[in-house]
């Protein structure tokens, strides 16, 4: 199927509705959490998730771009999505066996392997983990129907902001959470498992046909997603180590607010590789816009929150959180080099150059293990926040490089974005003193005139994004 302009409009739409309920929900709910819990319990609980979600990544094992890539091909089947989800069944059983066999030999607590165990069944039912219900999306991936998994991811979300709001009422604690957090995800699951027989009559089935094949392909983004996984969470897990759980709350609450930033990319990678992998388009002015929109988004959402960063911690937070305002400056600032970078591993991928995924996420895990394990000693979760921020500015500075091998030109520096970036932070600067309603109003405002008045997106790029879209009654205004 080629995919139309109203395909692209409203799976694009569709993906970034959601996800912004999404983030607005969960949001909400960690935000009630960390109220409800001591910083020390906040921690505790960020830990095992923290753990569950390296777990998941070895589970993983780098399937779903591939599966993705070869199932948005014309005329592909989608056989390959249940060889996929056998393989992971294995990797799964394999993995929580000897999760537990582990836990066991280190003499961890009762309630520790309790909780550790619920959480692990939500790498299979969990929109969360982006794993077994991630390969289930990959038909309405390739037909660009992202609004039903969409709708269901939000469905997940809003039960367990019902499960969290319940907490107070039945004197909840961690292993309440526990199950509100894997359990709210069960009927969107079993929705989605329908969904894919009535739409797709496609049935889920164990099968390992193409498996050999299939895991030599995974292998070079194998050891990206564990690595990646590592890098995301090891932060959490050596501030335990070498500090304490409330160190490792403060760390995690500053964490909680950036890391759902990544399903921005996310949405936008999404929509776009199908069409990248196929012919009908200008893949240069596309991929230029892209990288543009993401370092937009990026460069907005943390100029906003930078001059106003106690304001908001402690308005989602609670005053005794304040302490996480810096770290969560810097770590917002640290997702302009991390959206760049999502973008640019799709296209690897699509050129079929995994195996520079594995050598991008080898540079970040040494850097951030490494100048983590010198900085926590020294700062705490400071210390822990500048080594992620400088693994991601030099994995930035590694995918520069590397984007020449798949011919694709980069041309985002110029007279236009430089202005562009000094206007919106002396502007966000000025108006900080103002109450947030000014504040927000006022930059929003601003925003839009400079994008603008500096040329931000030259007229090509703008033809090209609104044609997209469907907006060809403007699209002819920047011809």
């Amino acid at each position: 199927m080629i995919p139309t302009q109203k395909n692209i409009t409203s799976n694009f739409f569709s993906i970034s509705f959601s996800q912004v309920i999404n983030l607005i929900f969960n949001l909400l709910s960690f935000a009630l959490i960390a109220r409800y819990l001591l910083i020390e319990d906040f921690g505790n609980f960020s830990i095992l998730i923290a753990v569950v979600g390296i777990i998941s990544k070895v589970i993983d094992f780098g399937i779903s771009p591939i599966v993705f890539r070869e199932t948005s091909k014309e005329g592909s089947s989608f056989n390959l999505v249940n060889t996929a989800f056998t393989l992971r069944l294995l990797f799964f059983v394999f993995t929580a066996l000897s999760t537990n066999i582990f836990l066991i030999l280190t003499s961890s607590s009762q309630n520790e392997i309790i909780m550790l165990n619920i959480l692990l069944l939500s790498i299979i039912i969990s929109s969360r983990m982006a794993n077994f219900r991630d390969l289930l999306s990959n038909p309405f991936k390739v037909h660009l129907q992202m609004h039903l998994p969409s709708l269901l991811n939000v469905l997940d979300t809003i039960l367990f902001f019902i499960l969290v709001l319940f907490m107070p009422h039945v004197n909840g604690g961690l292993l309440y959470l526990t199950f509100a957090y894997v359990f709210s995800n069960v009927p969107g699951f079993l929705i989605l498992v329908f969904l894919l027989y009535k739409k797709f009559n496609f049935k889920l089935k164990l099968n390992i046909d193409n498996y050999k094949w299939l895991l030599k392909e995974s292998a070079p983004i194998a050891g990206f997603v564990i690595l990646m996984a590592i890098f995301q969470q090891i932060d959490i897990l050596l501030i335990k180590l070498f500090e304490n759980s409330y160190s490792a709350g403060i760390y995690a609450s500053a964490q909680r607010l950036v890391i759902p930033l990544s399903i921005i990319p996310t949405a936008i990678v999404t929509t776009v590789f199908p069409i990248i992998m196929r012919e009908e388009v200008n893949r240069e002015v596309l991929i230029q816009v892209v990288y543009k929109v993401l370092l937009f988004i990026s460069i907005v959402i943390a100029t906003i929150f930078t001059f106003k960063s106690t304001f908001f911690i402690s308005l989602i937070y609670s005053p005794k959180y304040n302490s996480a305002d810096i770290p969560t400056v810097i770590l917002l600032w640290s997702q302009v080099f991390i959206f760049f970078n999502a973008f640019s591993l799709a296209l690897f991928t699509a050129e079929r150059k995994q195996i520079l995924h594995l050598y991008y996420s080898i540079l970040l895990v040494l850097i951030n293990v490494i100048l983590g394990i010198i900085l926590i000693l020294e700062y705490s979760y400071l210390g822990a926040v500048i080594a992620k921020t400088s693994a991601s500015l030099i994995g930035f500075l590694y995918i520069i490089f590397s984007i020449k091998i798949i011919n694709v030109k980069i041309r985002l520096i110029n007279w236009h974005s430089i202005t562009w970036f000094l206007g919106i932070i002396l502007s966000a600067y000025l108006l900080s003193n103002y109450n947030i309603i000014i504040y927000a109003v006022s930059l929003s405002l601003v925003f839009m005139l400079l994008t603008i008045i500096t040329g931000y997106f030259n007229k090509v790029e703008l033809n090209y994004f609104l044609r997209a879209f469907n907006m060809n009654n403007l699209a002819k205004y920047f011809e």
